[in-house]
């Protein structure tokens, strides 16, 4: 892909995880549960992880390489997605916590990327 490309595709990507950050909030306040709306978020993605599974043209990884992967690859970012998204339902209606949540979010990424972190390398 074109380094265009994958800015506009970054740029969209930032943009639909605010809104959708912010559709799940309205849901949670709506239902009162930030659990419940992080559980219903995880099972409609899960859903449409699946569907673009089965449609798209990618092979499926080989049970072997499946069984090589440590344990913890496949819990701890599960784990951080529940807890972070959680957190972001729940704080929703205090708009400075949000902000506070997105800019160390972005703090995070520059330092994970400029030094690296397990298979992001520095490039």
């Amino acid at each position: 892909m074109q380094i265009v490309q994958l800015a506009v595709i970054g740029i969209i990507a930032g943009m639909a995880i605010s809104v959708q950050s912010s559709l799940s909030g309205l849901l949670s306040k709506r239902i009162d549960s930030p659990l419940f709306a992080s559980a219903s978020v995880f099972l409609v993605g899960f859903v449409m992880i699946v569907i673009f599974l089965a449609v798209s043209r990618n092979s499926l990884p080989s049970r072997g390489a499946l069984l090589e992967v440590p344990i913890y690859l496949w819990v701890t970012g599960g784990v951080i997605s529940a807890l972070a998204l959680t957190s972001i339902y729940w704080m929703m209606p205090l708009l400075l916590c949000c902000v506070l949540f997105w800019a160390s979010s972005l703090l995070e990424r520059l330092r994970v990327t400029s030094f690296g972190l397990g298979c992001l390398q520095h490039r």
